[in-house]
């Protein structure tokens, strides 16, 4: 399986300690140099900063220079970078939180899984508990409606 991430599922996983079950659910996990760079900008939490300052060794890091269709141009640079990344590597899944980002990698014919996605792999791989990692995700302000939580659950 062939994965590739956003910047948005690794932060919050990190911040939630979560982060194990990626490689435990999907293997290698890729990432592009553009991530990289968001996960370790300043501002950035302090568990996120050490976390990226020490990537584990089922990170791989893309550093293919990209460039990018219209419709990805109003994403960040993250979202734009794993997108298209993804789209070059026919990625199984594209791990991506934004709505709009979502929609783009489903315009390209692929998978996107946000990170509400990712805890309910986890808890249906017995590795995380769905409903803790959902309380922790909002006391972090993690913006989820509860429509998309109920999606999620009933998935």
């Amino acid at each position: 399986m062939i994965v590739v991430a956003d910047t948005s599922p690794i932060n919050y996983l990190v911040r939630i300690e979560t982060i194990d079950v990626l490689p435990q659910l999907y293997g290698t996990v890729i990432i592009p140099f553009a991530v990289l760079l968001e996960l370790r900008a300043e501002g950035s939490p302090a568990a996120v900063l050490q976390w990226a300052d020490n990537l584990p060794d089922w990170i791989a890091v893309d550093h293919t220079e990209l460039s990018f269709e219209a419709d990805v141009e109003r994403l960040g640079a993250g979202e734009r970078a794993a997108i298209t990344l993804a789209t070059q590597i026919g990625a199984s899944l594209v791990l991506v939180d934004d709505l709009p980002a979502r929609r783009a990698v489903k315009r390209r014919g692929l998978v996107a899984a946000g990170t509400l996605a990712v805890l309910k792999d986890a808890e249906e791989a017995h590795l995380a508990d769905f409903e803790q990692g959902v309380s922790e995700l909002q006391k972090l302000g993690f913006r989820m409606t509860a429509e998309l939580v109920e999606e999620i659950r009933r998935d």
